[in-house]
């Protein structure tokens, strides 16, 4: 009899779980369908693969351009690699225009190539069979067709690229032409996966996070925000729109709710991988009660589909009273339904140990060598410039000298909060061992109070140059801490962020020091895949929530050439102490 309650309660869960749960015709599918795409020869090239035109999605409408096949191959590029991973399945087909200066049509054998080289790796190539094409002194079509279907998968920062190849007679002329309408050379490409959309989040009018709605709510108030990440592998031009379509608890589109469009906020102008997408959705009282649906397409600049999510991110509509949404925690996304909170029975009591700061090195299993890029990754709140700090005052405890980069705060600040941990940094700084670069104290209004700074941090090369002279000042070996990159991304274009990192990082290796990237977790993919490229160790930080307490854990991913611990490592901050570890072993 006493187990009574707790299995009447366990039915209510199982109950109302199942009422939360979105009507059977309207489950969840995410939709990557293979499109053909048409990329369009433009611009002048010349014949040699150095110097090649361009690939555009969009119709050229002139001046012609031509160019001589006889001599040699014709390359066409696509201007930017790609910014996210997309697949090539299916024949591609190239459309070209030719002409010839004999005087009777001849057949000449044309090839057309297709060729990728993935990031930091060599180009290869496809080719079609030789096509005889018949050439004659009019303008005319030839169509080139791969016999084997393809099955490639691309990731991200790889390069495309295609040329046109022609065996012709002795003496013989012939001519290709691109650029305008009525010679539109291209390649036709079976492409998927080129778009996606990542993690949906439902908000209510104010930008609160809301898993249900009030049907009585007051004008202004009956609002649904739609937030949706949108990916694509070529740039945000090639989203021509992101629609919205609201589906009734019946899985019927919402009349008035159909092919509601999303809005880019904010505007992004320079290429990255992810664009922020927003739909506002306003919401009539006479709706019926029960769990509604999103749907989201992404129609590409040639008018195709080329993603369709269909649930499962959702919402309730419900007149004022208690309901299984508010009652059920539950998250949604792109990759998942209905996922109940964690319920604890039963924790296994385990013995733990408090490990100073100097446990970080046995994850590690050592030192930093110099010459070694760090990146350390974090929400906010990680611990990230905590960690950095005491990296730097252990080297600073060595004689090493060491410069600290500020995008994020106050250098008198980050003095102050490292002297509450009982790191002193007068001493070293009296010596010209620390050097402070302030990037930020002057965009937050106020002076700088330090030698080196500059006046906004989007200034990347008299950044670069405050950073070198700093550099310059301790001598060789000197190591540099910046905190961080991410204050970097809404002023400079992604890529050159990539490059001022890789210059950075390449100057103070060169000298002998160390270099120690600090990154948050908004942080563009594009910088942040080609960071981790480049690193010797990557360290992720997070900070999370765990019965209802604020915790810190660490773990090392990689760390070329050495062995390390593998897993997650809790932490804690005390005064005085800075980062104390809890540690499964005994120190005594």
């Amino acid at each position: 009899m006493r187990r009574q309650p707790s299995i009447i309660i366990v039915l209510l869960f199982l109950l109302l779980l199942v009422a939360a749960l979105p009507p059977k015709e309207a489950q969840a599918s995410a939709l990557a369908p293979t499109v053909n795409r048409s990329f369009y020869f433009s611009g002048t090239s010349h014949p040699n693969s150095s110097l090649p035109g361009s690939l555009n999605s969009s119709p050229l409408t002139g001046p012609p351009i031509s160019d001589n096949l006889s001599r040699a191959p014709t390359f066409f590029v696509l201007p930017s690699f790609l910014l996210s991973s997309l697949s090539v399945s299916g024949l591609p087909t190239f459309t070209i225009w030719l002409s010839g200066n004999a005087s009777a049509v001849t057949s000449v054998q044309v090839q057309g190539v297709f060729s990728w080289k993935p990031l930091n790796g060599p180009w290869s190539n496809s080719s079609t069979l030789p096509v005889p094409c018949p050439v004659g002194r009019l303008q005319a079509a030839c169509t080139l067709n791969y016999i084997q279907p393809f099955g490639l998968s691309l990731t991200f920062g790889t390069q495309i690229r295609v040329g046109i190849n022609a065996t012709t007679p002795p003496k013989m002329i012939v001519t290709m032409y691109w650029g305008e309408p009525s010679t539109p050379s291209f390649v036709l490409l079976p492409l998927s996966g080129y778009s996606s959309i990542g993690q949906v989040q439902i908000l209510d009018w104010a930008g609160n996070a809301a898993a249900s709605f009030n049907l009585n709510a007051t004008k202004g108030q009956n609002t649904v925000l739609v937030q949706a990440p949108v990916t694509s592998a070529f740039g945000k031009d090639d989203v021509r729109s992101v629609n919205l379509t609201i589906i009734d608890p019946s899985g019927r589109p919402v009349p008035n709710a159909i092919n509601i469009p999303f809005s880019q906020i904010p505007s992004i102008s320079y290429p990255q991988q992810t664009y922020p997408f927003v739909a506002e959705w306003t919401y009539p009282s006479n709706l019926s009660e029960g769990n509604y649906q999103v749907w989201i397409d992404i129609v590409d600049i040639q008018g195709n589909v080329a993603y369709s999510l269909h649930g499962p991110p959702g919402f309730g509509l419900f007149k004022p009273g208690i309901h299984p949404l508010d009652l059920i925690p539950y998250v949604v996304g792109a990759a998942g339904g209905v996922t109940a909170g964690a319920f604890y029975i039963k924790r296994r009591r385990r013995k733990e140990y408090l490990a100073p700061f100097e446990h970080f090195y046995t994850l590690t299993a050592g030192s930093f060598p110099q010459g070694t890029m760090v990146t350390v990754e974090g929400n906010t709140g990680a611990g990230k410039t905590l960690l950095t700090e005491q990296l730097m005052y252990d080297d600073l405890k060595a004689g090493r000298p060491c410069i600290f980069v500020s995008t994020a705060d106050f250098p008198a600040k980050i003095r102050s909060g490292m002297r509450s941990l009982g790191l002193e940094t007068e001493l070293y700084e009296s010596k010209e061992s620390l050097k402070f670069v302030d990037s930020y104290s002057v965009e937050a209004g106020q002076p700088s109070q330090e030698k080196f700074y500059v006046s906004s941090s989007g200034d990347l090369t008299s950044l670069g140059v405050k950073i070198s002279s700093a550099m310059s000042t301790p001598g060789d070996g000197a190591s540099v801490y910046f905190d961080s990159l991410t204050p970097l991304a809404p002023r400079s274009k992604s890529e050159s962020i990539v490059s001022f990192a890789q210059t950075i990082g390449a100057k103070a290796r060169g000298s002998g020091g160390k270099i120690f990237f600090t990154v948050g977790s908004s942080l563009d993919e594009l910088i942040l895949r080609q960071l981790e490229e480049a690193s010797d160790c990557i360290i992720q930080m997070e900070a999370f929530e765990e019965g209802g307490l604020r915790r810190r854990r660490m773990r090392i991913v990689k760390f070329r050439n050495r062995r390390f611990h593998e897993g997650w490592v809790t932490f804690t901050v005390e005064d005085s102490k800075g980062i104390i570890f809890y540690s499964k072993k005994s120190r005594t």
